[in-house]
């Protein structure tokens, strides 16, 4: 007993894999194909369309080396067109050039159009012929059909049917893959007096993917938050979305994720980039400040058909922390002397009594050091202070100590490039990794 099997897609608001229709070779390749086109896929016709448009050298020897400007395809010697992936159409027809030499080594090139088969979305009801089951017993007696199993006898029940004289295996309603992916069914062949002719055959429909789920976030809002000044390249957070359709075997599940819209749109109107893969939010460019735009409302979209199919959108919302200051401890200064008597402390150097003056003061009694002001290292980014102590009679109890200050850095500097405009010249034809002039920046 035999089964010649078509495949089945699953109901859904895109067109499925259907049986190919023969090229009609025209001036420009023409191929009717399906809306929805498996990885592996052939195509064969570019031999003969280039064999029309003298694709051969003076020698007489066929050019067989073909380059698709398309790199979803392949094309190989033969002239046979390859679909490397899975691809969906979503137009009603999609065009690329495809690229041969002759002997001379004279560029030929050809246009390819493929186009979407119209579909009848009804074919999918109502015992439409898919497969044929046929005993090799037929000719010597007459050969009755039945099938048992999920999907015929067992529930959900009559989803699938045959022909009791014929073999024709025929499916009665949509299929649903997100609800059974795969059916397995036992075909009968018996004879008129019912006693069964070949054994039970097994049959396995899998049902094919449609892209006919949208997209789900994970949240409706996604809540994160990012310290003002962060650098680009920061991440902030991760929106998430899944999908219901096949994400083994298709892309239907494969998620593409982008920014739509931000609010506010200053200082920018892109503060922030999502990874297109993986959903993640990072800082895109300086500027973030929590006192002027302390929160940000993204709204994001995932669209599956990695970016090409249906979608949704979700908000994301980003809070903008603010930096306290550091606060400069108060540093005590003490005399080993302070026990047997009376000490008053000073200071003297630059920030002290040298310019700028009364950057850095002290407690003349305690010796608390202090810090006046905030301090600024790209202006002065180490100050050195004698520390003085002496008794209430004004003399010296100790020498002086020296106290070196020094002033952490913080980002808060953009960077500068060294002109507004930069001009250099280069030799045409110049070959690719040619030095152009240095285009330099300060820090």
């Amino acid at each position: 007993m035999t089964f010649n099997q078509l495949s089945h897609p699953g109901q859904g608001n895109s067109p499925g894999l259907l049986s190919f229709i023969t090229c009609a070779l025209i001036c420009t390749p023409l191929c009717l194909v399906p809306a929805s086109i498996s990885s592996g896929t052939q195509f064969t016709f570019l031999r003969q369309q280039f064999s029309t448009m003298s694709f051969e050298g003076c020698t007489g020897q066929p050019r067989t080396v073909y380059v698709s400007d398309d790199t979803r395809f392949r094309v190989g010697t033969d002239g046979v067109l390859m679909v490397k992936r899975p691809l969906q159409l979503h137009n009603p027809e999609m065009s690329f050039r495809v690229h041969a030499w002759d002997s001379a080594r004279k560029k030929l090139s050809t246009k390819v159009t493929l186009k979407a088969a119209v579909h009848d979305h009804r074919q999918h009801h109502h015992h439409h012929h898919h497969h044929h089951i046929k005993s090799n017993k037929d000719k010597e007696t007459q050969v009755f059909y039945s099938i048992t199993g999920q999907g015929a006898d067992a529930p959900p029940i009559h989803v699938f049917i045959v022909e009791r004289e014929t073999g024709w295996l025929k499916v009665t309603q949509p299929l649903d893959r997100e609800a059974i992916a795969k059916y397995t069914l036992l075909s009968h062949a018996v004879s008129s007096n019912g006693n069964a002719i070949e054994d039970p055959m097994e049959i396995v429909i899998t049902v094919t993917d449609q892209n006919d789920n949208r997209p789900e976030f994970t949240q409706a809002v996604f809540e994160g938050s990012v310290v003002e000044g962060a650098l680009p390249g920061t991440s902030v957070m991760q929106v998430t979305a899944t999908d219901a359709d096949d994400e083994v075997n298709t892309y239907n599940a494969a998620i593409a994720y982008r920014i739509i819209s931000q609010e506010p749109k200053q200082p920018h109107s892109q503060m922030f980039a999502i990874n297109r893969d993986t959903g993640v939010i990072s800082v895109l460019t300086t500027g973030l400040d929590s006192e002027k735009f302390p929160k940000y409302t993204l709204v994001v979209e995932a669209a599956d058909l990695q970016g090409d199919g249906l979608r949704t959108t979700a908000k994301a919302v980003i809070t903008v922390l603010g930096i306290k200051p550091p606060e400069l401890e108060p540093t005590p200064i003490k005399s080993n002397r302070d026990k047997e008597t009376q000490v008053f402390y000073s200071i003297t150097g630059q920030g002290a009594d040298a310019p700028p003056v009364g950057v850095f003061i002290i407690e003349r009694e305690t010796g608390w050091l202090k810090v006046t002001q905030p301090l600024d290292r790209e202006a002065i980014a180490k100050y050195t202070l004698l520390s003085h102590a002496v008794s209430s009679n004004g003399n010296a109890v100790e020498d002086p100590m020296e106290i070196v200050i020094t002033v952490r850095d913080q980002n808060d500097n953009r960077p500068e490039f060294t002109q507004a405009v930069f001009e250099g010249s280069v030799v045409e034809g110049a070959l690719p990794g040619k030095e152009e002039p240095d285009i330099q920046k300060d820090a």
